[in-house]
Protein backbone atom coordinates (compact mmCIF):
# COMPACT_ATOMS: atom_id res chain seq x y z
CA UNK A 1 0.00 0.00 0.00
CA UNK A 2 1.43 3.65 -0.52
CA UNK A 3 1.75 5.52 1.90
CA UNK A 4 0.11 9.14 2.01
CA UNK A 5 3.42 10.96 2.32
CA UNK A 6 4.50 9.57 -1.51
CA UNK A 7 1.27 10.77 -3.11
CA UNK A 8 2.46 14.50 -3.65
CA UNK A 9 5.23 13.04 -5.67
CA UNK A 10 2.84 11.26 -7.61
CA UNK A 11 0.37 13.98 -8.31
CA UNK A 12 3.30 15.73 -9.55
CA UNK A 13 4.15 13.60 -11.97
CA UNK A 14 0.72 13.32 -12.97
CA UNK A 15 0.52 16.67 -13.38
CA UNK A 16 3.38 16.99 -15.24
CA UNK A 17 2.24 14.26 -17.89
CA UNK A 18 -1.17 16.26 -18.24
CA UNK A 19 0.74 19.32 -18.29
CA UNK A 20 2.80 18.06 -21.25
CA UNK A 21 -0.44 16.30 -23.00
CA UNK A 22 -2.12 19.45 -22.81
CA UNK A 23 1.54 21.20 -24.47
CA UNK A 24 1.06 18.19 -27.33
CA UNK A 25 -2.36 18.88 -27.70
CA UNK A 26 -1.60 23.08 -28.65
CA UNK A 27 1.18 22.07 -30.28
CA UNK A 28 -0.68 19.39 -32.44
CA UNK A 29 -3.66 22.34 -33.06
CA UNK A 30 -0.76 25.16 -34.03
CA UNK A 31 0.42 22.18 -36.70
CA UNK A 32 -3.07 22.55 -37.61
CA UNK A 33 -3.69 25.61 -38.27
CA UNK A 34 0.00 26.14 -39.97
CA UNK A 35 -0.82 23.90 -42.39
CA UNK A 36 -4.59 25.70 -42.93
CA UNK A 37 -2.32 28.60 -43.52
CA UNK A 38 -0.10 26.98 -46.08
CA UNK A 39 -2.98 25.99 -48.12
CA UNK A 40 -4.29 29.11 -47.52
CA UNK A 41 -0.91 31.24 -49.07
CA UNK A 42 -0.98 28.44 -51.55
CA UNK A 43 -3.85 29.70 -52.92
CA UNK A 44 -3.29 32.97 -52.94
CA UNK A 45 -0.35 32.46 -54.98
CA UNK A 46 -2.30 30.40 -57.33
CA UNK A 47 -4.37 33.31 -57.41
CA UNK A 48 -1.40 35.99 -58.19
CA UNK A 49 0.04 33.50 -61.04
CA UNK A 50 -3.61 33.13 -62.76
CA UNK A 51 -3.64 37.44 -62.68
CA UNK A 52 -0.08 37.57 -63.65
CA UNK A 53 -0.96 35.43 -66.64
CA UNK A 54 -4.51 37.04 -66.95
CA UNK A 55 -2.24 40.59 -67.15
CA UNK A 56 0.33 39.49 -69.58
CA UNK A 57 -2.41 38.03 -72.36
CA UNK A 58 -3.95 41.89 -71.86
CA UNK A 59 -0.35 43.37 -72.19
CA UNK A 60 -0.21 41.03 -75.49
CA UNK A 61 -3.44 42.13 -76.49
CA UNK A 62 -2.79 45.54 -76.09
CA UNK A 63 0.83 45.23 -77.98
CA UNK A 64 -1.00 44.03 -81.06
CA UNK A 65 -3.97 46.94 -80.91
CA UNK A 66 -0.99 49.25 -81.05
CA UNK A 67 0.91 47.85 -84.14
CA UNK A 68 -2.02 47.80 -85.54
CA UNK A 69 -2.91 51.63 -84.74
CA UNK A 70 0.40 52.19 -85.63
CA UNK A 71 -0.05 50.25 -88.99
CA UNK A 72 -3.44 52.36 -89.95
CA UNK A 73 -1.46 55.83 -89.23
CA UNK A 74 1.40 54.53 -91.91
CA UNK A 75 -1.39 54.25 -94.09
CA UNK A 76 -2.80 57.40 -93.57
CA UNK A 77 0.38 59.32 -93.85
CA UNK A 78 0.65 57.13 -96.91
CA UNK A 79 -2.65 58.62 -98.46
CA UNK A 80 -1.71 62.22 -97.09
CA UNK A 81 0.79 61.68 -99.80
CA UNK A 82 -0.76 60.38 -102.06
CA UNK A 83 -3.11 63.26 -101.90
CA UNK A 84 -0.70 66.28 -102.16
CA UNK A 85 0.58 64.63 -105.31
CA UNK A 86 -2.91 65.03 -106.70
CA UNK A 87 -3.13 68.44 -105.43
CA UNK A 88 -0.09 69.23 -107.36
CA UNK A 89 -1.23 67.85 -110.48
CA UNK A 90 -4.65 69.53 -110.67
CA UNK A 91 -2.91 72.98 -109.84
CA UNK A 92 -0.54 72.24 -112.66
CA UNK A 93 -3.82 71.39 -115.05
CA UNK A 94 -5.38 74.67 -113.94
CA UNK A 95 -2.75 76.61 -115.17
CA UNK A 96 -2.48 75.03 -118.54
CA UNK A 97 -6.05 75.51 -118.85
CA UNK A 98 -6.94 78.39 -118.35
CA UNK A 99 -10.67 77.73 -119.38
CA UNK A 100 -11.12 75.39 -116.81
CA UNK A 101 -8.69 77.29 -114.04
CA UNK A 102 -12.10 77.91 -112.02
CA UNK A 103 -13.43 74.02 -112.30
CA UNK A 104 -9.92 73.24 -111.65
CA UNK A 105 -9.79 75.53 -108.60
CA UNK A 106 -12.62 74.32 -107.16
CA UNK A 107 -11.70 70.68 -107.78
CA UNK A 108 -8.50 71.06 -105.97
CA UNK A 109 -10.12 73.52 -102.55
CA UNK A 110 -12.01 69.91 -102.76
CA UNK A 111 -8.94 67.79 -102.55
CA UNK A 112 -7.30 70.55 -99.72
CA UNK A 113 -10.03 69.51 -97.71
CA UNK A 114 -9.62 65.92 -98.43
CA UNK A 115 -5.95 66.53 -97.71
CA UNK A 116 -6.45 68.39 -94.33
CA UNK A 117 -9.24 65.98 -93.35
CA UNK A 118 -6.44 62.69 -94.02
CA UNK A 119 -3.96 64.88 -91.87
CA UNK A 120 -6.28 65.48 -88.64
CA UNK A 121 -7.25 61.45 -89.10
CA UNK A 122 -3.48 61.11 -89.57
CA UNK A 123 -3.01 63.20 -86.21
CA UNK A 124 -5.87 61.20 -84.21
CA UNK A 125 -4.55 57.86 -85.33
CA UNK A 126 -1.23 58.93 -83.78
CA UNK A 127 -2.41 60.39 -80.60
CA UNK A 128 -4.35 56.84 -80.41
CA UNK A 129 -1.18 55.03 -80.97
CA UNK A 130 0.36 56.89 -78.00
CA UNK A 131 -2.30 56.29 -75.62
CA UNK A 132 -2.49 52.64 -76.49
CA UNK A 133 1.47 52.08 -76.20
CA UNK A 134 1.02 54.42 -73.15
CA UNK A 135 -1.57 51.33 -71.83
CA UNK A 136 0.39 48.97 -73.03
CA UNK A 137 3.49 50.24 -70.61
CA UNK A 138 0.76 50.75 -67.84
CA UNK A 139 -0.44 46.71 -68.17
CA UNK A 140 3.08 45.45 -68.18
CA UNK A 141 3.88 46.92 -65.11
CA UNK A 142 0.55 45.77 -63.75
CA UNK A 143 2.03 42.17 -64.73
CA UNK A 144 5.21 43.10 -62.91
CA UNK A 145 3.78 43.82 -59.61
CA UNK A 146 1.04 41.03 -59.52
CA UNK A 147 4.71 38.64 -59.96
CA UNK A 148 6.27 40.39 -57.94
CA UNK A 149 3.14 39.66 -55.13
CA UNK A 150 3.57 36.09 -56.19
CA UNK A 151 6.62 35.73 -55.38
CA UNK A 152 6.20 37.37 -52.11
CA UNK A 153 2.74 35.04 -51.58
CA UNK A 154 5.53 32.22 -52.36
CA UNK A 155 8.12 33.42 -49.87
CA UNK A 156 5.23 33.57 -47.69
CA UNK A 157 3.96 30.28 -48.22
CA UNK A 158 8.06 29.03 -47.35
CA UNK A 159 7.96 30.22 -44.09
CA UNK A 160 4.48 28.82 -43.14
CA UNK A 161 5.97 25.76 -44.22
CA UNK A 162 9.21 26.21 -42.00
CA UNK A 163 6.94 27.57 -39.27
CA UNK A 164 4.84 23.88 -39.47
CA UNK A 165 8.24 21.99 -39.63
CA UNK A 166 9.60 23.64 -36.68
CA UNK A 167 5.96 23.28 -34.62
CA UNK A 168 5.74 19.70 -35.73
CA UNK A 169 8.90 19.01 -34.44
CA UNK A 170 8.17 20.72 -31.11
CA UNK A 171 5.01 18.39 -31.00
CA UNK A 172 7.03 15.27 -31.22
CA UNK A 173 9.24 16.67 -28.70
CA UNK A 174 6.22 17.16 -26.24
CA UNK A 175 5.07 14.00 -27.22
CA UNK A 176 8.62 12.00 -26.11
CA UNK A 177 8.91 13.77 -22.68
CA UNK A 178 4.92 12.67 -22.19
CA UNK A 179 5.99 9.35 -22.75
CA UNK A 180 9.17 9.91 -20.64
CA UNK A 181 6.92 11.42 -18.14
CA UNK A 182 4.70 8.08 -17.89
CA UNK A 183 7.40 5.66 -17.94
CA UNK A 184 9.31 7.60 -14.69
CA UNK A 185 5.94 7.53 -13.07
CA UNK A 186 5.16 3.48 -12.82
CA UNK A 187 8.26 2.90 -10.42
CA UNK A 188 6.87 5.24 -7.70
CA UNK A 189 4.59 3.26 -6.91
CA UNK A 190 6.54 0.49 -5.20
CA UNK A 191 8.99 3.13 -3.34
CA UNK A 192 8.20 4.25 0.11
CA UNK A 193 9.43 7.83 1.40
CA UNK A 194 12.22 7.73 3.74
CA UNK A 195 10.36 9.04 6.61
CA UNK A 196 7.54 5.54 5.89
CA UNK A 197 10.28 3.19 6.25
CA UNK A 198 11.70 4.96 9.22
CA UNK A 199 8.43 4.98 11.11
CA UNK A 200 7.64 1.12 9.82
CA UNK A 201 11.02 0.34 11.49
CA UNK A 202 10.64 1.73 14.72
CA UNK A 203 6.78 -0.08 14.57
CA UNK A 204 8.17 -3.06 14.50
CA UNK A 205 10.81 -2.71 17.11
CA UNK A 206 8.49 -1.00 19.46
CA UNK A 207 6.51 -4.62 19.27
Amino acid sequence: MVDDESRPEHTRADDDAQKRRADARDAEADVREAIADVRKANADMRELVGDARGADADSREVTADAREADADAREVSADERGAEADSRELTADARDADADAREVSADARGVNADTRELTADARDADADARDVSADARGVNADSRELTADARDADADARDVTADAREAAAEVRESAADARDAAGARKPLLDVRSPDAARKADDGQQNV
